[in-house]
């Protein structure tokens, strides 16, 4: 768990498929009464910026998925 484990991950995924992998796709959709994800405050939180910030590192895209109450904080994070 942590940045080690991301890293660990991220490296083995680029490592075995090169030129196939070009990005990363995580369900963020928070809604209390139909949680696709068990928390709602990943746009404000330092430990998903942070790990958001290594894939561009490793020349990966981030597919986002979100429901439309939570796109205000979203804009905020990519203007960031």
């Amino acid at each position: 768990e942590g940045m080690e484990a991301l890293e660990d991950v991220l490296a083995r995924h680029k490592a075995s498929a090169p030129e196939l992998l070009k990005g990363i796709r995580w369900v963020l959709n928070y809604e209390p009464n139909w949680p696709q994800t068990h928390r709602g405050d990943y746009f404000t939180c330092p430990h998903f910026r942070k790990g958001f910030e290594k894939l561009q590192e490793y020349g990966l895209r981030f597919d986002l998925q979100l429901n439309p109450h939570q796109m205000k904080d979203a804009a905020a994070f990519f203007r960031e």
